[in-house]
């Protein structure tokens, strides 16, 4: 149990950096338009994939 705790603990730590990151990038350098590019780009192809991968199965 202390092992799901630590793992959890983890990903929430990364998450919440993954988060503030993406909003400093966005909001605070002069890379917005290619940050939401490459955040579009990987949403579509995320998508995509995923029904790709459905319909194959």
């Amino acid at each position: 149990m202390n092992r799901d705790k630590a793992v959890g603990t983890g990903l929430l730590v990364v998450s919440i950096v993954i988060i503030l990151a993406y909003i400093y990038l966005t909001f605070f350098t002069p890379y917005t338009t290619l940050v939401l590019q490459i955040t579009d780009t990987l949403i579509i192809i995320v998508v995509f994939g995923i029904l790709a991968w459905v319909a194959t199965h």
